[in-house]
């Protein structure tokens, strides 16, 4: 199969869309060719049979306010021309699914969308309505009713995420991913503050590692800072910023605890990694009861700092009961980027077959 990839970045190092060419590289393996459009390169190894071009930056500049991605349409048309794409994958950049469908309705080409976040905006439903097939990790991932979507689940590199040879006795507790107003950070810190006046005979620290992304993400940043300050945790709370994907296992094998209040209503990936490192993730996000539903105690279901703060405790006090190894069986076969990428290929090639009948 010839591919055309549309992503955001291609960066291995990056902290937050890593995996982006994790995917790339797994479709690789299982076809002829792959031709990756981006927003954001960065050098790393990639297999011979993949070949990236960069978005011009005259289209990333405030030019794109005009309309100015249109243009893009003119060398991915000479591409189409000259591969003959079987099909296009459109991998979480779901904006370039309606921005290039004229390429799509010229040369007939299936586009498959990925999409896992609770938000829907016009421009989503506008790419919907140009994508062959939807595929998305939970049903709460894409929340446009359509007989196009189907769930295949996320996908996690285990071959990078995977449980140390022993976990050290540590009361540290971890949050990892963006640092947002969905991500309720200030109910962490309202709930460590809670276990230092409820637990005090246990040491818990807090590290909180992702990016801010948006000036309003900064602002919030600085918040969390004063907040911090005003409630006397400065020894107990680090906010460390982003971190490389390759060090994220380190980092969750020194924690006896990852901890997410995500709003964002999807399954947050940051769950899955934790899960797949043999260390147990608390969260309140429903996505991801479904995967936790035989631990009943990782799950919150009352989110606010006395009782987020009491199941903290459990799980610090049981912590010897939480099998690495079954933990992982969470991920594995059913979240993990090598089976991700087959059940893509499955898909792409049923839409193939479908467009050639």
């Amino acid at each position: 199969m010839k591919l055309l990839l549309v992503n955001f970045v291609m960066d291995e190092r990056s902290p937050v869309l890593a995996w982006q060419q994790g995917v790339a590289t797994r479709l690789a393996a299982r076809c002829e060719r792959v031709v990756v459009l981006t927003e954001r390169v960065v050098q790393s190894p990639l297999p011979a049979n993949v070949e990236v071009h960069r978005v011009p930056r005259i289209l990333t500049t405030p030019l794109r306010m005009l309309g100015a991605r249109w243009l893009m349409n003119i060398p991915v048309w000479r591409w189409c021309a000259r591969e003959h794409f079987d099909a296009v994958f459109v991998h979480m950049n779901a904006d370039w699914v309606y921005r290039l469908a004229p390429c799509w309705r010229r040369f007939g080409v299936p586009v498959l969308l990925w999409y896992a976040h609770g938000t829907v905006t016009r421009r989503l439903h506008r790419a919907h309505e140009h994508a062959s097939c939807v595929i998305t990790s939970t049903a709460e991932g894409f929340r446009i009713p359509s007989p196009k979507v189907r769930i295949i689940g996320q996908g996690v590199d285990t071959d990078l995420f995977v449980p140390a040879a022993s976990r050290p006795e540590t009361a540290t507790i971890v949050a990892v991913g963006r640092v947002s107003r969905r991500k309720r950070v200030d109910l962490m810190l309202d709930t460590l503050a809670w276990l230092k006046a409820h637990a005090p005979q246990h040491p818990f620290r807090l590290r909180i590692i992702g990016p801010t992304l948006t000036r309003d993400d900064e602002r919030y940043a600085e918040e969390l800072q004063q907040k911090i300050s005003d409630a006397g945790l400065r020894e107990a709370v680090t906010i460390e910023g982003p971190l490389p994907v390759a060090e994220l296992p380190g980092i969750y094998d020194s924690s006896f605890l990852h901890l997410n209040l995500s709003e964002t209503g999807s399954m947050d990936k940051a769950i899955l990694e934790s899960l797949a490192s043999g260390c147990p993730t608390l969260t309140s996000n429903e996505a991801a009861f479904t995967v936790l539903r035989d631990f009943p105690g990782l799950q919150i279901r009352q989110r606010d700092p006395e009782a987020i703060g009491a199941q903290i405790r459990r799980v610090y006090e049981d912590r010897h009961a939480f099998s690495p190894a079954a933990l992982r069986q969470l991920v594995e076969g059913r979240h993990d980027l090598n089976s991700y990428a087959d059940r893509v290929c499955s898909i792409l090639a049923e839409l193939v077959t479908r467009k050639a009948a």
